[in-house]
């Protein structure tokens, strides 16, 4: 093994050929042993508090005003990607569900804002396919049919434009 400047690091026998062993003769077992140990403890407390993170971020993104669950595709030749949309006053924020950042994953200004007309893709009826487009800014969601309508809704709702 070797570090980043390239200086040889000893192995575990030639870090323990300078250790007097008369009085442990499993010294550098034990030692090695107790390292993996603690590195796998530390492992396991770092990926439980980034599952705590992901899960409370998702839960607080969940329960706020305007939030509604859409899986979404950022293109049509990508797969879907579970999500949670939003409506932000003047704009339409969607985020993905597992990500650390609490930013938006793709942001569609309500100014221009265009809905589709919904394609049934379940055979359920349970979820229909929309694309979402504003400007140069476009995304596929699949969403449940009463979530579509408070899109067209909000859609429509906009303000007129103040004209100076």
């Amino acid at each position: 093994y070797y570090d980043c400047r390239g200086t040889r690091l000893p192995d575990v026998d030639e870090w323990c050929a300078g250790v007097n062993l008369s009085a442990h003769p499993h010294f550098c077992q034990e030692v090695f042993m107790v390292f993996v140990i603690y590195a796998i403890v530390v492992l396991l407390l770092t990926l439980f508090a980034l599952w705590g993170y992901v899960n409370v971020r998702a839960r607080r993104l969940d329960q706020q005003v305007g939030a509604f669950r859409a899986w979404a595709r950022l293109d049509s030749h990508s797969g879907w990607m579970s999500g949670i949309g939003q409506y932000q006053g003047d704009r339409l924020c969607w985020y993905r569900l597992i990500a650390l950042s609490m930013k938006p994953h793709v942001v569609l200004p309500r100014h221009g804002f265009e809905v589709s007309l919904p394609l049934q893709r379940s055979t359920d009826g349970s979820m229909v396919e929309v694309r979402l487009t504003s400007g140069d800014v476009f995304l596929d969601i699949a969403v449940e049919p009463l979530t579509y309508n408070g899109l067209v809704s909000w859609c429509e709702s906009e303000p007129p434009a103040i004209q100076s």
